[in-house]
């Protein structure tokens, strides 16, 4: 049994008319005959009473009218759902982000993606840089955020977008002799200790520290790393 089949059955049986039905669906009449009876011959049962002018539904094509409308009504239904899958409106979306990029453009972001798609389930997923790559090549994640740094952005296995550019600016103690001057250059901190991210939890930050003192003619010296942006400003007001 095909779609078609209940296709044609139910006009025919909204018309009550082989020719009026076959005029509807655009086909001529005998083709249309052939499929009703090789439905009934699939069903073992008649569905009209063709003795009847105008024709008429026995009792088990009535009963089969329903359940042909009903088959149809589903179809469509499953139909008008995977369309609105595949075009983002609905199902679940998996994220993945680094703790650091919830105190930038994040919230924000999931305020207007809610917005404009209420019905699309959000699984968030608070990881470190590592694992969220890993999870995006496992297919475990379907998006992720973090820092773009050079091995992410050459990688061939992903795509990736740049969404917004961030300042990098240096944190010192308020009685540190270049917090009292209004302009420093990157190279005034060729012999400051630094208080870095952790290179396995923030990789591109971390990379872009790196990369960035490297052009300025130095490797930054590393006196401790944290994990999370707070501790490291902490670490930094209040160096130890």
């Amino acid at each position: 049994m095909e779609l078609r089949h209940l296709r044609y059955f139910i006009a025919v049986a909204d018309e009550l008319s082989f020719s009026r039905a076959a005029k509807r669906l655009h086909i001529t009449q005998p083709p249309l005959s052939e499929q009703i009876k090789d439905l009934e011959a699939e069903l073992g049962v008649k569905l009209f009473d063709r003795k009847s002018h105008p024709i008429q539904l026995t009792p088990a094509g009535q009963a089969f009218l329903e359940e042909a409308r009903a088959t149809l009504v589903q179809l469509e239904q499953a139909v008008h759902k995977t369309q609105r899958i595949h075009q983002g409106e609905l199902g679940c979306l998996t994220v993945g982000f680094p703790s650091s990029i919830a105190n930038g453009i994040f919230p924000e972001m999931l305020r207007t993606f809610r917005q404009r798609y209420p019905e699309v389930q959000l699984i968030l997923q608070e990881e470190h840089s590592a694992s969220l790559i890993q999870r995006l090549r496992d297919r475990q994640t379907d998006i992720i955020f973090l820092y773009l740094y050079h091995d992410i952005s050459e990688a061939n296995d992903l795509e990736t977008m740049s969404l917004t550019q961030e300042p990098l600016v240096a944190v010192l103690p308020k009685n540190h002799p270049l917090a009292a001057k209004s302009k420093i250059s990157l190279f005034d901190l060729k012999e400051q200790e630094f208080v870095m991210p952790l290179h396995q939890i923030v990789a591109g930050l971390s990379e872009e520290i790196y990369h960035v003192c490297s052009q300025a003619g130095f490797i930054p010296k590393v006196a401790q790393t944290a994990v999370f942006m707070v501790t490291i400003q902490k670490h930094t007001k209040n160096p130890s």
